[in-house]
């Protein structure tokens, strides 16, 4: 199975079935980091994902946006994850696809209610962006900070 540009995760199939394949070889594959503990028998490789900047910097909720970054040949199926700056907390999580190599588009999503001013209904809210799967983080330490603006700030015209 080497050189078969595999990519995303290592199958599930091969967990726990290192003594039935013990001489299975996924080398030269492009998956993405990490390789769980339980896959090193398979002589697996992998690509760390890392963003690098987004284009536009700040949006409108629900307009796609580029993110800018390597190795997202080796994503298969991830998600663009939106996050609170201050909390943490995750606001949304939309499917990420994939480009080119270099280049993913994602979709932002943030509820906003009210424009008051106080955290969470301001004109704008700085936000994290990062890739998740089954909602573990694969950009490592790498995320990217992202505004998106409060519909409910903006005037009728």
């Amino acid at each position: 199975l080497s050189k078969n540009a595999l990519t995303g995760d290592i199958p599930g199939f091969f967990d726990g079935a290192s003594t039935q394949l013990q001489y299975v070889d996924l080398s030269n594959n492009d998956f993405a980091c990490p390789i769980p503990s339980w896959a090193i028998y398979t002589h697996a490789n992998c690509y760390q994902i890392d963003l690098i900047s987004t284009q536009p910097f700040c949006i409108e909720g629900l307009q796609p946006f580029l993110v800018f970054g390597t190795n997202f040949g080796a994503l298969g199926e991830a998600n663009c994850t939106i996050s609170d700056r201050d909390s943490g907390t995750v606001i949304s999580e939309t499917p990420a696809t994939v480009v080119t190599e270099s280049i993913i588009q994602c979709i932002a999503l943030r509820d906003f209610r009210a424009c008051n001013g106080s955290v969470g209904s301001r004109m704008f809210e700085m936000n994290y962006l990062s890739l998740t799967r089954d909602g573990e983080t694969i950009t490592g330490n790498s995320s990217l900070e992202i505004g998106i603006t409060n519909p409910t700030c903006i005037p009728d015209t």
